[in-house]
Order: C-alpha cells, then sequence, then structure tokens
C-alpha cells in the first residue's frame, strides 16, 4: 500500500507495532481519491470528515520506530506521571511515566485512536513533563 500512496504523491508512514495502520497527510478533498486507493479500508474521522492525528504524538512513534527500541501493549488511557524525555533518540518527546525507577517505561499514544505503547528507556533518559 504504501507505493500506491506515494503514486498519489503522499508519503505514508507505516508504524511495525501498529499493525493495519498507514498515516498519510492530506487535503479533505482528497479523501476520495485516498478512499479508493487498493488496500484502504477507512479513513480515520468523524461525521464523513477525516480527522487528523496530533502531529506530536505521531512524530514520538515515528522516532521511537526509527530507533527501535522496545516496545510492548500498554492500557489507553495511560495512568501514570507525565515526563519529557531529556536524552537518548527519542529526547523532547512526553509520555507517561511508569514501571520501576531502574525499569523505566515511557506510555506514548495516539490519542485519536485510542492506542498506546509502552517504551523502554533508560532511567537517565527520563525528567519532568513541564509545559
Amino acid at each position: 500500500m504504501r507505493e500506491r500512496l506515494e503514486a498519489q504523491g503522499l508519503t505514508p508512514v507505516v508504524l511495525k507495532f501498529l499493525p493495519g495502520f498507514v498515516f498519510a497527510r492530506f487535503h479533505p478533498a482528497q479523501k476520495l481519491q485516498v478512499g479508493a486507493i487498493a488496500g484502504v479500508h477507512s479513513i480515520v474521522g468523524f461525521s464523513a470528515q477525516p480527522s487528523p492525528v496530533d502531529e506530536e504524538e505521531l512524530e514520538a512513534l515515528r522516532r521511537v520506530d526509527e530507533a527501535r527500541l522496545a516496545v510492548g501493549p500498554a492500557p489507553f488511557p495511560a495512568y501514570g506521571r507525565p515526563c519529557r524525555l531529556v536524552r537518548g533518540p527519542i529526547e523532547g518527546m512526553r509520555g507517561v511515566l511508569m514501571g520501576s525507577e531502574d525499569k523505566p517505561l515511557v506510555v506514548m499514544s495516539l490519542t485519536l485512536l485510542q492506542r498506546s505503547i509502552a517504551v523502554e528507556v533508560e532511567p537517565d533518559w527520563v525528567g519532568p513533563y513541564r509545559p
């Protein structure tokens, strides 16, 4: 499907830990064109209009995927202490801190899809979240 989206001038994002989902930015007027691509089952949206995924959330998950960090399932919504990553390959991203001090897990979510993953990080990568 990636190739078909690229042929339409779109830049797809595929995350190995979210099988079945492909993300691509397009104008709402392109909905029918994108929906007609072979392999597209549906477009996430409300009231028959596509809804954008939060850019910061998608970027965080893209960077986790690129860095090949260990991930596992996590509940949505995540409960824990908000944090920001201050070191490592996902520096600058935010999440919810869970796990133990010596084996922290940071939960990152795609709110629109109500999906979360737990990312294994090093203890010194985690800092407090300050908006």
